[in-house]
C-alpha cells in the first residue's frame, strides 16, 4: 500500500455545490490543491514493464478499498494496465469536495508516471458515485469501466464505456442496462457475462478477458 506524495490539503469532507440534481460542479481550485493532496492507495503494476493504460478504481464508500481494488487490479494486470485504487476513508463520498480532490490527485499521479490513457472504474453501488464525478474529470479520462451497476436517472458521460453485467443477476434488471447502453449510444459496449451480482470476486477471469479485449479495442480506435 502506498501514499501519494505531497502535503495534506486540509480539505474538510462535505458536499460541494451542484449545478443540478445528480451533477457535480467542478471547482478549479481543486486542480491545484489536489496536486498536494495526500491519501492512502493501492497501486498494482502490470505484469509487463510498461503499462499500456491506467485504471483508477473508485471503491464503494464504506467498503474495504484494498480488497475491492485488488480484485480489479488482478483484471487490470492481465490487460497490461496499472491500477490505482485511492481511499476516501469511511467518512465521505467521491462527489464530496475531498473526494473530487483525491480523484484529481490520482489522475495527476498516473500522468506523472507517463500513463496517458486513464480509465475510471467502479462496481455495483459504487457506480452512481463514479458517474456523478466523471464529468468533472472527463477531459482527463479515456473511458469508463462499470461493473454490475448503473444509475438509470443520470445522463451517461460522453466517454467510451464498458458496461459489464452478470446474466443471472437478479438485482440489476437487464432492461435497465440495455436502456442505459442505448442512451449512451456508440460510446457504450454492453457485455453480459456468466454469473450474478458478484462478477468481480466470482468470475474474475471472464471480467479480465472482457476488460482486456475492450481496452485493446480502444487503442485500435485511436
Amino acid at each position: 500500500m502506498h501514499a501519494a506524495n505531497g502535503r495534506s490539503t486540509g480539505l474538510a469532507p462535505g458536499p460541494i455545490q451542484t449545478a443540478s440534481p445528480g451533477r457535480v460542479q467542478d471547482d478549479p481550485a481543486l486542480h491545484d490543491s489536489s496536486r498536494r493532496c495526500r491519501f492512502d492507495m493501492l497501486l498494482v503494476q502490470p505484469a509487463r514493464t510498461e503499462p499500456s493504460a491506467g485504471i483508477i478504481f473508485l471503491h464503494t464508500p464504506g467498503a474495504n478499498f484494498a480488497l475491492e481494488g485488488w480484485l480489479l487490479a488482478e483484471c487490470g494486470r492481465r490487460a497490461n494496465a496499472i491500477t490505482l485504487c485511492p481511499s476516501i476513508g469511511p467518512a465521505t463520498t467521491w462527489q464530496a469536495r475531498e473526494g473530487i480532490a483525491i480523484l484529481h490527485a490520482a489522475i495527476h499521479f498516473l500522468k506523472r508516471s507517463s500513463v496517458e490513457r486513464i480509465y475510471l472504474s467502479a462496481i455495483s453501488v459504487g457506480v452512481p458515485g463514479l458517474l456523478r464525478v466523471a464529468a468533472v474529470a472527463q477531459g482527463e479520462l479515456a473511458g469508463l469501466i462499470l461493473i454490475s451497476g448503473i444509475a438509470p436517472t443520470l445522463p451517461p458521460p460522453a466517454l467510451p464505456t464498458l458496461l459489464l453485467r452478470g446474466a443471472e443477476d437478479c438485482l440489476t434488471p437487464a432492461a435497465l442496462f440495455q436502456k442505459y447502453a442505448r442512451k449512451a449510444g456508440k460510446n457504450c459496449t454492453l457485455r453480459e457475462l456468466p454469473g450474478g451480482q458478484f462478477l468481480l470476486p466470482k468470475h474474475r477471469t471472464a471480467v479480465a478477458k472482457a476488460i482486456s479485449t475492450w481496452l485493446h479495442q480502444q487503442v485500435r480506435c485511436e
